[in-house]
């Protein structure tokens, strides 16, 4: 297995990062009825899938078509989550808030991150789309929950160059969290053969 290596990202990179989050997070946030703040946005070049630390992470997987299909996810904690689907199913805060703390999705919480893996799909399709003129079909791959420490599965070649992005994201009583995007190479949004700035 290739070593992984990182570079910094380029101004474009952060560029297309922080477009595209804070796409997802405007409709995350319009369908959970609470604004969700990103902050402290950063892009780097990897040629490893990173793993989520500190816990069980929920990875919403994407399908990328441009002539290729190739494929990304987002990463989020299992607590933020658990927040979301709450928000999403109109649960009471005290619901939410004891939801947050569940180390496991019930039914219920995963038919509603199912159908919120569409809607960050379409808002990733859209940013490419509005914010860089680039039209490529994203479709949801579904949801995976993620062992701490452990890479999310996508299909994905060892060594392939990803664009990594990740912010602090902060809404309702959640407690601040990292997410974190992963971008394959598409042409006109990330190009990794390019030289860095």
């Amino acid at each position: 297995m290739p070593a992984p290596t990182a570079h910094t990202g380029t101004a474009r990179d952060l560029e297309v990062v922080s477009h595209t989050l804070q796409r997802v997070a405007e409709e995350l946030g319009t369908l959970v009825d609470h604004e969700i703040a990103l902050t402290d946005f950063r892009a780097d070049r990897l040629t490893q899938r990173p793993a989520g630390s500190g816990s069980v992470h929920v990875s919403f997987r994407q399908r990328y078509r441009m002539g290729a299909l190739t494929h990304g996810c987002l990463l989020l904690p299992l607590a933020a989550a658990q927040s979301l689907a709450g928000h999403f199913l109109m649960m009471p805060a005290s619901d939410v808030a004891e939801r947050q703390a569940r180390t496991e999705l019930d039914p219920l919480a995963k038919d509603a991150l199912i159908e919120l893996s569409g809607f960050v799909a379409s808002a990733l399709q859209e940013s490419l789309l509005e914010d860089f003129g680039v039209r490529a079909e994203v479709r949801t791959g579904g949801c995976q929950g993620v062992r701490e420490g452990v890479r999310p599965a996508f299909p994905y070649e060892e060594g392939t160059p990803l664009l990594v992005g990740r912010a602090v994201a902060r809404f309702g009583a959640t407690a601040p969290f990292e997410v974190t995007l992963m971008l394959p190479e598409l042409p006109g949004v990330f190009e990794p053969e390019l030289a860095l700035n």
